[in-house]
């Protein structure tokens, strides 16, 4: 069974964006969906160590949405 990491209160904080959709904590840190207003898709995975960002397609944020934030679908 993989232990989770405890996040920071500094680094949960340091890490919001203006273009967040949802965030969830999972077992190797947070992680944060959002949405440039050029439509493009942002994925942000971030623990105490560091983070990267990446862009996703629409179907990638639609699946990691179901998967880690079923309530949060409708934001999409």
């Amino acid at each position: 069974m993989t232990q989770k990491k405890r996040l920071s209160k500094w680094a949960e904080k340091a890490f919001q964006f203006d273009d967040e959709l949802w965030r969830v904590e999972t077992t190797e840190g947070m992680v944060v969906l959002g949405k440039l207003p050029d439509g493009t898709f942002t994925l942000l995975r971030f623990n105490d160590e560091g983070g990267k960002l990446t862009h996703i397609s629409e179907s990638e944020a639609l699946w990691l949405t179901l998967e880690l934030a079923p309530e949060k679908m409708d934001c999409i």
